[in-house]
């Protein structure tokens, strides 16, 4: 599977579908101008999870592209999100999949949330497919679902101001955890 199929795959930046921005300061976020969202950019390596990957393809890399828009007068952000990855060991499982977890670089910490389920839940099962209760993450054929060793994923979702917080302090990872490496084959820290 150590397969890269993009020979110019890295050299174009992660993009966003474009959208309406939103007016409106980030607290907290030194010299952010009332109308101009946060953006990070970052690069997912097998150098940085902890313990390393067992199991991983000299060529595998990803990288994403963050957006944070302004806050509403309860305090919630709109966190926006596009992932690449490519040439990973094995299949990404529907999870953890590709997550966002609190930790500084060097060390791991708990999973805040599951990029892959957002966007399975979005795009593969926006009605309860293949559930008795309409729930897509008890379905049978949800806990069998996979993300391919190269491929991107990209969605959003409201954040709680407590999250805005730590997001904008840079304690907050993406890490992708694959098959074979179940703790994570590729990570990178969320700065903005």
């Amino acid at each position: 599977m150590c397969m890269s199929i993009w020979p110019n795959w890295f050299s174009s930046p992660a993009k966003l579908p474009p959208e309406e921005e939103t007016c409106g300061a980030i607290q907290g976020s030194p010299g952010n101008p009332a109308c101009s969202p946060q953006v990070a950019d970052l690069r997912l390596t097998p150098q940085h999870p902890v313990p390393k990957p067992t199991r991983s393809c000299d060529s595998a890399v990803g990288k994403a592209r963050f957006t944070l828009t302004g806050i509403d007068p309860h305090g919630t952000a709109t966190l926006r999100w596009h992932v690449k990855w490519t040439s990973l060991s094995s299949d990404i499982p529907a999870f953890p999949g590709i997550t966002l977890n609190e930790g500084i670089p060097g060390r791991n910490g708990p999973v805040m949330l599951s990029l892959s389920n957002i966007w399975f839940a979005a795009v593969a099962f926006p009605v309860g497919y293949g559930s008795d209760d309409g729930n897509p993450f008890s379905s049978r054929v949800y806990k069998r679902l996979f993300l391919p060793s190269t491929g991107q994923i990209s969605g959003s979702f409201e954040i709680p101001p407590d999250y805005v917080s730590e997001l904008l302090k840079g304690k907050w990872y993406v890490a992708i955890h694959t098959e074979h490496n179940r703790d994570g084959e590729l990570r990178g820290q969320l700065i903005f």
